[in-house]
């Protein structure tokens, strides 16, 4: 009989009541004491001691959902101090209604290269046809020079993509796809407050990037190009994948970091003049967790992602959920698990020890239960192993509870912006759209386990995920951009209307001076007869 036939076959657990909402999925069967058996049985013991800190409960699930639930609640009003959660206004105040259409130019700023396209908004809730779309490669000293010479090469691209078009001459209306955090005062003003994603250029931090590219357009003197809005990736998502659809009110990234935005009740939102309707905004979720209050669910391994990160301290929620960070819990487990024996025979090599060398795609391939021990067989392979059957099982439980940990934290705070949406719009119940992007949306055991525990934390919510089409986000831009341009004309129209009311600042003074004089005659004894305002004492 072969050694394999010896081995137990792995089967997934059984759930029973009361279980970890979050588990580490397989724990062998306590009940196997006999021979060969038994071996397996003390490796799956160190796999479930390695993996239980991963392993959270619902109520410790719904504690961190309430814990969100009031950072982002502190977000909104207007206490002193740093906020856990920003809750920054986007001043996008109404999502897709099916009347936007006409053409608009959107400028995508990527991690390494520049979009530029004209799109075409036919009305009636369907996106139309898009005309051309040109891709700039950004050279990587633009990345990390001076600002003034990456708006410039921003302003230069937009020209010579209209030049291309050869289109007559005709004012274009700019929506600007800048996907870093920004502080807004405006559609169009949005203040840079930390470069990512590789960029690092001078002078920009603390300006407004729509005023820099207007400015630097202007240099250029080729093209009518207006700046109209200036919007991140959550809110492009969330109006992107609106478009022929429900709108959604909800917009969620899930990639190399995190971050979320949803369709506020404005009176929510203490910073705003204006409170009436409703008000898109931007969490900054990512930065939750900074303060301390996810001390009790940080693991060890967490801790050695945190401290081998660019940005120490800063972005704790985002480590334990981007796809830039959980190849690296992945292999700091692996590597526990080799020292504790429970794989490859407690044999190291030197690719296992080398920081990110396992990527999130290859944790969410794993993960999958199609082809989930296929993958992890190549994934030690490349580390340099030679694994056995138990080898791929013990990674795939390792990838498991790496993706399910981090499915299961964004839902918990995917449930706190429903649970205060549905709260103070005094629904018993929340039926609502969220759009959906990132490259860890690819995994379909993340998708699922981020929809099942956000009905578990929310059950008075109804929350239907929209995935992200190619192109969603250019279309959003452009959507946000012809809803701004119909609020700027029907602003027009209304100041246009009330103009023969308004008075001129002479016209005010000379209507103060006429007022005042006839005051003083009111109350003068020998011209108080002749007064239009008569003055008269009460006793």
């Amino acid at each position: 009989m072969s050694s394999r036939q010896d081995e137990p076959v792995p089967q997934e657990p059984h759930k029973e009541a009361g279980s970890p909402a979050c588990p580490a999925q397989w724990v062998g069967d306590a009940g196997t004491t006999q021979h060969p058996q038994s071996q397996s049985r003390c490796v799956t013991e160190v796999v479930q001691r390695v993996l239980q800190p991963l392993s959270l409960s619902l109520q410790q699930l719904s504690s961190v959902q309430h814990r969100m639930l009031a950072a982002m609640e502190a977000g909104l009003s207007l206490r002193k101090g740093a906020h856990a959660v920003p809750m920054l206004p986007t001043y996008v105040r109404s999502t897709p209604d099916g009347t936007e259409r006409g053409s608009f130019l959107v400028l995508e700023l990527r991690e390494r290269d520049l979009r530029v396209l004209r799109a075409e908004l036919g009305g009636g809730g369907h996106q139309g046809a898009q005309l051309k779309d040109q891709i700039f490669a950004v050279p990587r000293d633009l990345t990390e020079g001076k600002g003034e010479k990456l708006f410039d090469f921003m302003a230069e691209s937009l020209c010579q993509f209209l030049d291309n078009l050869h289109i007559p001459a005709t004012s274009h209306q700019l929506g600007f796809f800048f996907p870093f955090p920004c502080l807004k005062t405006g559609l169009e003003k949005s203040v840079l407050q930390t470069w990512s994603k590789g960029y690092s250029c001078s002078d920009v931090v603390g300006r407004d990037v729509g005023q820099l590219l207007q400015e630097a357009i202007q240099k250029q003197a080729r093209h009518d190009i207006n700046v109209v809005v200036v919007v991140n990736d959550t809110v492009a998502t969330m109006m992107g994948c609106s478009l022929g659809k429900k709108p959604c009110e909800v917009g969620l990234i899930v990639g190399a970091g995190t971050n979320s935005c949803f369709m506020a009740e404005a009176w929510c939102v203490e910073s705003l003049d204006d409170n009436e309707g409703r008000m898109c905004v931007n969490t900054e979720w990512g930065t939750f967790g900074d303060t301390g209050v996810l001390a009790d669910i940080l693991t060890m391994y967490d801790e050695q992602v945190d401290a081998g990160s660019m940005h120490k301290g800063k972005h704790r929620f985002e480590k334990m959920i981007g796809s830039l960070y959980l190849g690296e819990i992945a292999r700091l487990l692996l590597v526990q698990l080799a020292q504790d024996k429970a794989l490859h025979a407690g044999g190291t090599t030197p690719q296992l020890l080398t920081q990110d060398k396992v990527t999130a795609l290859e944790v969410l391939s794993i993960s999958e239960d199609q082809g989930g021990l296929a993958a992890g067989r190549c994934l030690l392979q490349k580390l340099g192993l030679q694994p056995s059957d138990p080898d791929c099982f013990t990674v795939r439980q390792v990838c498991l509870a790496v993706v399910t940990r981090a499915a299961c934290l964004c839902a918990t705070s995917l449930a706190a912006i429903l649970t205060h949406m549905r709260k103070n719009r005094e629904l018993p119940q929340l039926d609502v759209c969220v759009g959906v992007d990132g490259d860890i949306f690819q995994g379909r055991k993340f998708f699922q386990t981020l929809e099942e525990t956000t009905k578990k934390l929310a059950p008075e919510c109804a929350a239907t995920l929209v995935l992200a089409e190619e192109g969603s986000c250019a279309w959003g831009v452009a959507v946000v951009t012809a809803v701004a341009v119909r609020l700027r004309s029907q602003r027009r129209e209304v100041d246009q209307l009330l103009k023969p009311l308004r008075l001129a600042p002479d016209a005010r003074r000379q209507v103060q001076a006429l007022l005042q004089r006839e005051m003083e005659r009111g109350l003068r004894h020998e011209t108080h007869a002749q007064a239009s305002t008569r003055m008269l004492p009460t006793y």
